[in-house]
């Protein structure tokens, strides 16, 4: 006897009101017995009440996230505050708000806010007591010689901050700055050798928004968005862009296929719901509810990021 069915309207509620409660979908979709993200994706084509509900969940679950205020994290926020810990690294903690959470609870929260700024000028003005003394021991004068191993490697296009990582025999930023000041001669050199060193480093701004956007943009595409549609919304590129991104970034490119194949997954699996669900239908009526996705499916054909070759 074949296993039965799961119980498709109890695993919409359910999903429902665990996204609505804080829970993102990928974590409620990786529990037991729950479907995968496209096959509840999949659901959304054919069941206009449930796109709707899961989208105002989804609202609701990114709030409370990033939103609500809890006492009990602000209590536990401020105590480690207070104990000395670095507020960039607190709002990089799971357990803990983070930088958008803590703005907002900040504007909303009036007490906490002020609370977070007594701690945070307290702590500031420490460190730079503690920083002003550390320096003043590290201080040594300006000379050519170092001065020339700060131009070379400032030349070949090294940041000035990542000096001394890499060799901590370099002088630190504060110092070459101090310099600069110090001797007129090194402040020209370096200005020059900084200009220089700026056409030789790769450019790292596409790099910071992809990793930004890309996971709410395999998202959307996965929901039926292509470039052309996506592109200026919620902070995507533009469809240029996003064009060129797959065709040099090969893993890039590897995951707007893969949600692609997503989509296609959902769209099917959306199609085979209508046939489960159709029971004798006349064949005139069955293609009449399956041609909205069909549609869908030919619009969908050409892939994000394909150019056709120009023949001449």
């Amino acid at each position: 006897m074949p296993a039965p069915l799961p119980d498709r309207n109890g695993l919409k509620a359910e999903i429902l009101r665990r996204v609505a409660a804080g829970e993102t979908l990928k974590a409620v979709c990786a529990s037991p017995g729950m479907p995968r993200p496209r096959t509840v994706y999949g659901w959304t084509w054919t069941d206009a009440s449930f796109d709707d509900a899961l989208a105002e969940a989804l609202r609701k679950g990114e709030w409370l996230r990033h939103r609500a205020f809890d006492e009990d994290k602000a209590r536990a926020f401020l105590a480690r505050l207070a104990a000395g810990e670095p507020l960039t690294q607190l709002v990089n903690e799971p357990a803990m708000p983070n930088e958008l959470t803590l703005r907002h609870w900040r504007m909303e929260q009036g007490q906490f806010g002020a609370e977070v700024r007594r701690l945070v000028r307290m702590h500031q003005v420490a460190r730079g007591v503690a920083r002003g003394q550390a320096r003043l021991a590290r201080y040594r004068p300006w000379n050519e010689a170092e001065g020339d191993r700060v131009l070379v490697r400032v030349g070949r296009g090294e940041p000035i901050p990542g000096l001394c990582r890499g060799d901590p025999g370099l002088p630190e930023p504060w110092l070459i700055e101090r310099w600069r000041r110090e001797s007129p001669e090194f402040a020209h050199d370096l200005a020059l050798h900084i200009q220089t060193g700026r056409r030789k480093r790769p450019s790292r701004h596409a790099a910071r928004r992809r990793e930004a956007v890309v996971e709410a943009l395999m998202m959307a595409i996965l929901r039926g968005g292509t470039f052309n549609s996506l592109q200026g919304r919620n902070g995507f590129p533009t469809r240029r862009t996003l064009g060129r991104w797959v065709r040099k970034d090969p893993e890039f490119a590897k995951a707007v296929a893969r949600a692609c194949r997503d989509r296609e997954d959902a769209l099917l699996a959306a199609q085979l719901d209508i046939l489960d669900r159709a029971g004798s239908l006349p064949m005139r009526s069955l293609r009449r509810l399956l041609a909205p996705l069909r549609r869908r499916v030919a619009s969908l054909r050409t892939r994000p990021g394909f150019r056709r070759s120009r023949r001449g």
